[in-house]
């Protein structure tokens, strides 16, 4: 039995968090996620998927609500600054 639960690639987590490939393996670089390797293959677990999830959302539940649109605009301003650094389309 497999004890990692169901293994996504790289392309598949991007796709289910709604960002760029580059940014899933930032966050594995960063160890930020949990990956493993099979084969030169990254993959990563449905459970550590679900722990990073929820590990971001705390953070931002935390957060002092007067700070929420700082926050917001500057997630957007590095969010476009990645893309361009990405040479990817805004």
């Amino acid at each position: 039995m497999n004890t990692l639960g169901v293994l996504y690639e790289v392309k598949e987590v991007a796709r289910i968090l709604g960002v760029h490939q580059s940014t899933v393996y930032l966050w594995i670089y960063e160890q930020q996620l949990e990956a493993y390797n099979f084969n030169g293959l990254i993959r990563i677990s449905d459970i550590h998927l679900e722990e990073f999830i929820h590990e971001r959302r705390m953070m931002v539940d935390e957060m002092d609500y007067e700070n929420f649109n700082r926050f917001i605009r500057e997630t957007i301003q590095n969010d476009i600054k990645d893309k361009k650094l990405y040479n990817n389309p805004i």
